[in-house]
């Protein structure tokens, strides 16, 4: 499960939206013993701003670059909102 995406898998979700699910999959994972990666923004290309399609996943279109920037002080809240285990 990604909540970065929306369900097309080719649009970025909102911050919010990706909070939820995360948070949702994570509770239920822990139930299970099972720890959760999280992930935070888009990935994607920083020299062309398009989105990585080689390992899968990543948007359509392109992006501006601090969209493929982490900003560590979401990154810290996310954590703590969701209780992924990494990111």
């Amino acid at each position: 499960m990604d909540g970065s995406l929306e369900a097309d898998a080719t649009t970025p979700a909102s911050y919010e939206y990706n909070v939820d699910i995360t948070r949702r999959v994570a509770r239920t994972a822990h139930q299970m013993g099972v720890s959760v990666e999280g992930e935070l923004g888009c990935l994607g290309s920083l020299e062309t701003g398009k989105g990585e399609k080689e390992d899968g996943h990543g948007f359509d279109g392109t992006r501006a670059r601090d969209m493929l920037l982490t900003d560590p002080e979401q990154a810290a809240d996310f954590v703590a909102r969701t209780g992924v285990d990494a990111l």
